[in-house]
């Protein structure tokens, strides 16, 4: 081989690394850059062809649920609604004749006691709301300041005062107390104003009369006076005749009260007992072998107040 043509084969392999060198770099594959640019293209497809399914199938959704489930009123049904009048801050009056007139009819769902902000009678709220439409005969419930329709008081009777108080309170009474003279224990109820069974409304007063306890009476003056006139004077001024005894030591005629207890001007509560003492010899026993004294009391020996047996003289 002559000097020339090994000159031109040194050329050709010094040249063609470098040609090989410039279109890839040592270890890449050849068209490695070709095929990863195809594997995004690929996925971008997949996806844009997932979301189009997906928009499909909702609106085939939807179409299906306006068509069949929730279908579009037709021309006459809509014609046939009537919107319901907004009644919200007028009278309960105004709104019955608005209803009328609509073809709707009312009913009262809740009462509210009038406050401040709202009058008597007066609608606070409705449902349907104003402006909604509704079929003609439909009803519109009502939220009317109103007071509740009027309680029966409760028979407390014998109650104690706090106890009746707590049972009116709860009824949404109001209540106030006094206090007269009776018959049942202190602190019980005697009768209420207005009385038991009478209607009343809720958030009227209600006056409960407690007993202070049986009225007071002054013991009368019983000396000098027969035994038997004592227990009509004593029921007279509402006391009871107590424990009868006899003296018959006593300057007196027989059967004349010449002691008594508690003596004269004393005070006592109505039904209290007043005990005397007697002149003279207590009634024969009878054959049962007990007295009975004029007073209802019973003894086994006809003792007398000073001690002695009521034997002398016999």
């Amino acid at each position: 081989m002559n000097f020339r043509r090994r000159k031109g084969m040194g050329r050709g392999q010094k040249e063609g690394p470098e040609e090989g060198g410039e279109g890839r770099s040592p270890g890449r594959p050849r068209g490695s850059r070709t095929g990863g640019s195809g594997g995004g293209s690929g996925t971008l497809r997949r996806w844009g062809l997932a979301a189009a399914l997906v928009l499909a199938a909702a609106g085939g959704g939807y179409l299906m649920a306006a068509e069949f489930l929730f279908p579009a009123a037709s021309p006459a049904e809509t014609e046939s609604l009537t919107p319901v009048p907004d009644l919200v801050g007028g009278s309960l009056e105004d709104g019955r004749a608005r209803l009328r007139e609509a073809g709707l009819s009312v009913r009262i769902s809740a009462r509210v006691p009038p406050g401040t902000e709202a009058s008597e009678g007066q609608v606070l709220a409705q449902r349907p709301l104003g402006g909604q439409l509704s079929s003609p005969g439909d009803t519109v419930s009502l939220t009317v300041a109103a007071p509740e329709g009027p309680l029966r008081i409760p028979a407390l009777r014998a109650l104690r005062e706090q106890q009746a108080r707590s049972v009116l309170t709860g009824m949404g009474f109001r209540v106030t107390t006094t206090r007269e003279e009776a018959s049942v224990p202190r602190g019980e109820v005697v009768r209420t104003v207005p009385p038991a069974g009478e209607a009343a409304a809720p958030g009227s007063s209600v006056r409960v009369v407690l007993s202070q306890g049986p009225p007071v009476a002054g013991v009368p003056e019983l000396v000098g006076r027969h035994i038997d006139d004592v227990r009509a004077i004593l029921s007279d001024v509402g006391l009871a005749l107590g424990a009868v005894s006899y003296d018959t030591t006593a300057f007196s005629a027989p059967g004349r009260i010449v002691g008594q207890s508690p003596p004269t001007g004393f005070s006592l509560r109505e039904g209290e007992r007043v005990s005397v003492r007697v002149a003279g010899r207590p009634p024969e026993p009878p054959a049962g072998g007990t007295d009975t004294l004029p007073g209802g009391n019973r003894e086994s020996r006809p003792d007398t107040v000073d001690g002695t047996d009521g034997r002398e003289g016999r």
